[in-house]
């Protein structure tokens, strides 16, 4: 009888925690769908994307949640690093925050890859040169060139 009521307890225990995997993280390695690795440093978790600095082209880099397989969180000791932001928005609110016009490139659902000036964005398309809306569903990777700072 006493060990039933060790395991409820225990049960009970379990029940009540939650784990909190966001504390202390500013780093976020994304692994994508088709096998990509990339470290994302002062990463933003949004409603339907992940962004962060590109460790490795200094570039702000964002993922649609479609295209995510797995994330894994880390901790750098870079001291100045953000850590990570949780926010309410939409990748075509996050592109809205950014200085524009902007040069970027960006992975569709099919895998092609296509390079433009951004001009603007609204809710449901990306607004480029010559004016041209691509649909903001249809991407699963957006780069923003030549960005080196998080502020």
């Amino acid at each position: 009888m006493e060990l039933d009521g060790f395991f409820d307890e225990l049960e009970h225990k379990f029940a009540q925690a939650s784990f909190q995997w966001d504390s202390d993280v500013n780093v976020l390695t994304v692994q994508t769908i088709d096998r990509q690795f990339v470290d994302l440093l002062a990463p933003i978790v949004g409603a339907d994307f992940v962004a962060g600095l590109d460790h490795t082209h200094a570039d702000w880099l964002c993922f649609s949640n479609q295209y995510i397989a797995c994330l894994k969180t880390k901790h750098s000791a870079d001291e100045d690093l953000p850590l990570l932001r949780k926010q309410e928005i939409t990748l075509c609110g996050f592109i809205k925050t950014l200085d524009r016009p902007v040069r970027v490139t960006v992975k569709y659902l099919n895998q092609m890859e296509a390079a433009f000036n951004l001009f603007d964005v609204n809710d449901q398309f990306l607004i480029a040169e010559q004016r041209q809306l691509i649909p903001a569903k249809a991407i699963v990777q957006l780069r923003m060139l030549g960005t080196s700072s998080w502020q």
